[in-house]
């Protein structure tokens, strides 16, 4: 059948629509109710389809761009324009099929509330890549086989449903960007797709699953608020947030290979961490509070959050140097259900207004603190079950300073503490720029105890007793007892560079060195040598 470029439909009543030459018109329509419309081949010259009915398949080429303006509905559409226009779609029609499969060397743009149950394969980029696709589907989208928009821009919309892709080592999606927005979950969950930014992804009642064979940018909004994004990769890539916000309950990012790293510090609202593993560096920046629900393990983690930053207790977390920064808290307990955390350097840990730092690691060699730790006018607590804790660099802000080692410790900064409160370990040295006190007992039964104050007073609280082997107390003004405070050591130091009042029953055997700038007053239970 042919048509001198006019207008040309064809009807079978009972069987099948073939053609054993070649079709022009300008547009075609047909139907098969009992039967198929097989109008394959590119040697075709059709410019419009109309509404085109089959009971099975419908299989249309042409040479020139096609453009739909009528529905289509057939078991399995496939359609095969070859000119530069690609594939278009007028408002207010549709697509109705099992299966849908498009190849053309141009842009597709089927953007009306289209019936597809199976997206088979969409491909814009036949001859050349850089040609964009637009789909929208009235319900979920399955992609079942090669979405190829490699270079250009890949748009799936779901109206009221979700997006997802059949599993299948031929079923992935090729784009330069990538959009998704969906009612229900959004599952692109191929370890061969490949996009090298992220535009945009939503979810208005679901989740997002975005996995990739390496790395990619995001560049838009990533919302899913009653869900979440966890964003796996299959091999090596880099993740990047060169713009727009991800907003979601929860988030877990994956990368394969060594160095990788993750950068999203754009003003995002994450609450939950879930799964989140790396070899790179990970920085994160939330403008809400910040959980740490499952396990995260980067070789550098940088959390920044406009809340606080908490552990549940099924997560855990582990890096070679963390760097966190809150406002109204940092908690990290360690999570008593999957185990402790692995921490071997504090870098920068910042909390602004209330809630403190808290944080306990389980090294299995030492804790080292290479950056400034800062909570002014509020408590730092840190913690190695299974190491010793090293000053290696920074300050430590606090108004009270509590520590627990298995080992020693030995923070010789120059901190800035007003109080330093429980302390415990195999041995402590600790320094402070000024005047601070000693609110709670020390026991360095065994060990030595050496406590600076560089410029400022030493202040021992009544009531609380300072136990060591060794002990050197050095103070830039004075150094004092309060009611009922007591020393107990074999070796003394006394250095102050005012006076020192220690007139309260203490206990040594020897007084090692002593060199006092003002007034010395000193009691010893027993002989003074």
């Amino acid at each position: 059948a042919s048509s001198a470029d006019g207008q040309l439909t064809l009807t079978s009543d009972t069987g099948d629509i073939t053609a054993g030459n070649i079709i022009i018109a300008s547009k075609l329509s047909a139907s098969a109710a009992n039967g198929d419309i097989l109008l394959g081949g590119g040697g075709n010259q059709i410019s419009t389809l109309g509404a085109m009915t089959a009971q099975g398949q419908i299989d249309i080429g042409s040479s020139r761009s096609l453009r739909l303006t009528g529905d289509i509905t057939g078991a399995t559409v496939t359609l095969s324009p070859h000119g530069a226009g690609g594939l278009s779609q007028d408002a207010g029609t549709k697509i109705t099929a099992g299966t849908l499969n498009v190849s053309t060397n141009g842009n597709i743009v089927l953007d009306q509330a289209n019936a597809v149950t199976t997206v088979g394969g969409l491909n814009a980029n036949l001859l050349t890549t850089g040609h964009n696709i637009t789909f929208r589907n009235a319900s979920n989208i399955t992609l079942g086989g090669v979405v190829d928009a490699s270079g250009g821009t890949l748009r799936l919309t779901s109206n009221t449903g979700g997006i997802s892709q059949n599993s299948g080592a031929g079923i992935y999606v090729l784009a330069d960007q990538l959009f998704l927005s969906g009612a229900s979950d959004v599952l692109l969950n191929s370890a061969s797709n490949d996009v090298a930014t992220l535009g945009g992804a939503s979810s208005t009642n679901g989740g997002i699953l975005y996995r990739d064979a390496n790395g990619f940018d995001i560049a838009g909004n990533i919302t899913a608020t009653n869900g979440g994004a966890p964003l796996p990769t299959s091999g090596a890539g880099t993740f990047t947030q060169s713009g727009g916000i991800i907003d979601v309950d929860y988030l877990g990012v994956v990368t394969a290979g060594n160095g990788n790293s993750v950068t999203l510090n754009q003003a995002n609202r994450i609450h939950r961490l879930i799964a989140t593993s790396g070899s790179g560096t990970l920085s994160i920046n939330s403008t809400s509070d910040l959980l740490i629900d499952q396990n995260v393990y980067f070789g550098t983690i940088s959390l920044s959050s406009g809340g606080s930053i908490t552990q549940s207790n099924t997560g855990s977390f582990g890096a070679t140097t963390a760097n966190l920064s809150a406002v109204t808290g940092i908690n990290l307990p360690g999570a008593s259900f999957v185990g402790n955390n692995g921490i071997q350097n504090l870098g920068t840990i910042t909390n602004t207004t209330s809630g403190g730092i808290n944080i306990v690691s389980y090294s299995g060699s030492h804790t080292s603190l290479t950056g400034n730790i800062s909570a002014a006018g509020q408590t730092v607590s840190i913690t190695d079950v299974a190491g010793y804790i090293l000053q290696t660099g920074g300050v430590i802000t606090a108004d009270t300073l509590t520590m627990s080692a298995t080992g020693g410790i030995n923070v010789g900064g120059n901190n800035q503490v007003s109080n330093l409160g429980l302390m415990s370990g195999a041995g402590l040295s600790f320094a402070n720029a000024g005047s601070f006190s000693v609110t709670q007992s020390i026991d360095m039964t065994g060990v030595h105890l050496n406590l600076a104050s560089n410029s400022g007073a030493i202040t021992q609280n009544a009531g609380t007793t300072l136990t060591a082997d060794t002990m050197a107390l050095n103070a830039g003004t004075t150094i004092s007892q309060g009611t009922g405070a007591t020393l107990h050591s074999t070796n003394l130091s006394l250095i102050s560079g005012g006076n020192a009042s220690l007139g309260e029953a203490n206990n040594f055997t020897t007084l090692t060195d002593l060199a006092v700038g003002g007034d010395l007053a000193l009691r010893n239970l027993g002989n003074i040598n």
